[in-house]
């Protein structure tokens, strides 16, 4: 059975790293019928003409929104107005696709217990830059961070479906029904953590999410948004997470193993 699936883009038009990618794409989504190439631009007008017919050369159908950026209202922008499938993708412009990920994504979101799906993200020397997002929770407060750096992991193939809390929103996919009815992205983050945020409420809905170690792509990190933390991102993300905390202790979620140290 052919699945379909929608892929949101956000991109500026910086370094042309839109044309890596969507070449990417068109090269890795074998087994998955691909419904629209959703992009939401912030670049050059006379750019984004070059890149429509990049996109149709590619035989990619690919629908654009010029917007001023913002992570979380251009993706539900994008998700409300271009994207029909069952299915979404979000990517970043500045991630390369390396592997069919997309078909074993979809295979897996195949079971409604599972929330998003994410891999794992290289930067070009090949280390990781990205596989999943954990938790630790004591007494003595808690610490929330990348994975393979809270585990000290050189690699991740170990645990190749790895059940953290979160995955990044610069590449993973989930059920178009789930982002939905979790609300999108929460708009009141300028920069970063809405994808975090947005996991945790799956996981309070008992889903689980899945870091697939065994699919590595490339990615270029904050090539396309400031990589600064916002003191008022960090602000919201807190709030959020210390009233989440109880809900996510009641949790039946696989993902809860991401919590270490649980009372």
């Amino acid at each position: 059975m052919t699945m379909k699936t929608d892929i949101a883009i956000i991109s500026n038009g910086n370094n042309g790293l839109i044309y890596r990618c969507l070449l990417s794409i068109s090269s890795h989504i074998a087994g998955c019928e691909l419904g629209t190439i959703a992009l939401a631009w912030n670049g050059d007008k006379k750019e984004l003409d070059k890149v429509k017919k990049y996109a149709d050369g590619l035989n990619l159908q690919l629908k654009a929104i010029e917007t001023p950026y913002h992570f979380s209202k251009n993706n539900n922008k994008l998700v409300d107005e271009l994207c029909g499938s069952e299915y979404i993708m979000f990517l970043n412009d500045d991630v390369e696709l390396k592997d069919n990920f997309a078909y074993q994504a979809m295979n897996i979101l195949g079971h409604h217990d599972v929330g998003f799906v994410g891999c794992k993200l290289v930067r070009q020397n090949n280390t990781i830059q990205h596989a999943g997002v954990i938790a630790f929770v004591d007494e003595a407060g808690n610490l929330i961070g990348p994975a393979h750096y809270l585990y000290d992991h050189k690699d991740s193939k170990d645990i190749p479906d790895f059940t953290p809390l979160a995955v990044t929103g610069a590449c993973m996919m989930c059920r178009r029904e789930l982002f939905n009815a979790l609300g999108g992205f929460n708009e009141e983050y300028d920069e970063g953590f809405q994808d975090f945020e947005l996991c945790l409420k799956a996981v309070m809905e008992n889903k689980t999410n899945i870091c697939l170690n065994s699919c590595s792509q490339l990615h270029d990190e904050s090539a396309t948004r400031n990589p600064k933390v916002l003191p008022k991102d960090s602000e919201t993300l807190s709030t959020f997470w210390r009233k989440s905390i109880p809900k996510l202790m009641k949790s039946s979620s696989r993902s809860c193993i991401g919590i270490v140290e649980r009372k």
